[in-house]
């Protein structure tokens, strides 16, 4: 099947990146997923909270059928690369992946040091915050790679210094400083280990300077659930994923038609209306209100779904359609003759990929209560250091205990879950693999029958 996602929609799009981040010419193409290939986003919170990669998950398994591309979360909030490093073979490597997606830098660059002042020793402490960064994900990306494991970078995404109604402080600096070090360093290590990389850094600092407020949260830090729309459509966009335009053209009166990308057959024309089976090359996009918010600031919606029907030569008033016995709505012959977009009616085709958007959710869930295991035991570097679980619980019971944790009530949950999974873990794991295949096999496409019949 060929490669393609993004609408022509996109094309200023993607003008404005390339003139944005200036790298274009000399970046390594990232390759597209391959068959059964398995992928580690391994970063901090960012990509701990999953939504983004998850909507790349959909996509694949969709636009894709029966690739078996597994993605795997390994984010940890509040990581550093640092941090990331030291839990590199039991959290990434163990996990098996043919590639790995690098992106830290939030929480390395030291967000708090841009506090508005400019003495000597701030600048220094913000100069070793940057070389600590670069020296960890050199060490990262080496042993990564020396495991014979295949490296993507991902510059961070941006700190909003921007938005002047978020509650948050706002830290002048943090981003065109701070940030856009971090988003240099990995354009530098890219260049010299020879590796592809992701521009995140660049358009998204853009977006959040031009929409102010709609695509990251009020802490300033981590964008909101539209941000992850676009990041995915950006990290789609990075490996290779182009538009897929499925047209059809229905002659009412002939029975003849054209089409492309999508299968027309069974044709009958009857004295008002007409009817065939319609098999799109793709299930469509379920869409939502972040996703069709995420399309003011970035062609996310239209580069997922762009399924054009038109029916021609019906004669004037209203008509009926139905699909699967399902009534899609009623339209005018003009409204047919100009086309209709069919992945945002309830086809049964929409229902199926419905159905895989809510395996792909089961799929989120069983990762953030694992991605909480892996956290919390780290937390308590319980790796190597607690020998049964009694042991584990003991030492997150006397974290709880500290100062500047015993009235934090996110520690407090993330505990409280932790002692509730953990001893279900590998049933948790089992469950969370099984997911995969399952969410392939109900990604795939399939004919059904369209009728088309006047009512007025």
């Amino acid at each position: 099947m060929k490669r393609k996602l993004f609408t022509a929609a996109s094309s200023a799009a993607i003008v404005l990146m390339s003139a944005q981040n200036g790298f274009c010419a000399d970046k390594i193409a990232i390759e597209p997923f391959k068959q059964n290939e398995r992928i580690v986003f391994f970063g901090d919170s960012i990509t701990h909270g999953g939504e983004c990669h998850m909507h790349v998950l959909l996509a694949q398994a969709l636009r894709h059928q029966g690739s078996n591309v597994i993605i795997y979360n390994g984010g940890i909030s509040g990581g550093t690369a640092g941090d990331g490093f030291e839990r590199i073979d039991y959290d990434i490597l163990a996990k098996r992946p043919d590639r790995v997606f690098i992106m830290f830098g939030m929480n390395d660059v030291g967000i708090t040091h841009y506090n508005g002042k400019s003495d000597e020793k701030t600048k220094a402490t913000r100069a070793k915050c940057l070389a600590n960064y670069k020296s960890n994900m050199i060490k990262c990306i080496e042993k990564i790679m020396a495991a014979g494991k295949k490296v993507v970078l991902v510059t961070p995404t941006p700190y909003d210094e921007y938005t002047p109604q978020f509650k948050a402080k706002r830290l002048v600096g943090a981003n065109e400083e701070g940030l856009a070090g971090c988003a240099r360093i990995v354009r530098e290590l890219a260049a010299t280990y020879k590796l592809p990389y992701v521009e995140f850094f660049e358009p998204q600092t853009a977006i959040i300077k031009k929409q102010q407020g709609i695509f990251g949260r009020d802490d300033r830090v981590h964008p909101n659930s539209v941000g992850h729309y676009v990041m995915a459509a950006m990290l789609l966009e990075a490996i290779g994923e182009k538009p897929l335009k499925m047209t059809a053209e229905v002659n009412a009166a002939t029975g003849s038609h054209k089409a492309e990308n999508v299968k027309i057959e069974n044709v009958k024309t009857v004295s008002g209306g007409v009817s065939f089976k319609y098999t799109p090359a793709v299930l469509p996009f379920p869409m939502n209100k972040n996703m069709e918010k995420a399309e003011a600031i970035y062609p996310v919606a239209a580069a997922f779904n762009n399924e054009k029907l038109t029916v021609t030569d019906l004669t004037k008033g209203a008509y009926e359609i139905t699909a699967g016995n399902h009534s899609l709505g009623t339209f005018t012959n003009e409204q047919l003759a100009a086309g209709i977009n069919m992945a945002s009616l309830k086809t049964p085709a929409l229902l199926a990929a419905s159905k895989a958007a809510e395996i792909k959710d089961k799929i989120y869930r069983l990762n953030s209560q694992l991605r909480g295991i892996v956290m919390m035991r780290r937390t308590v570097n319980a790796e190597g250091k607690c020998a049964t679980m009694e042991a584990e619980f003991a030492a997150l019971d006397a974290f709880l205990q500290e100062p500047s944790i015993k009235k934090n009530k996110y520690y407090h949950n993330m505990v409280a879950s932790y002692k509730k999974d953990r001893p279900n873990e590998d049933a948790l794991i089992k469950e969370f693999e099984e997911l995969y295949p399952k969410l392939y096999a109900s990604a795939k496409t399939f004919g059904f029958d369209v009728v088309i019949k006047k009512v007025k």
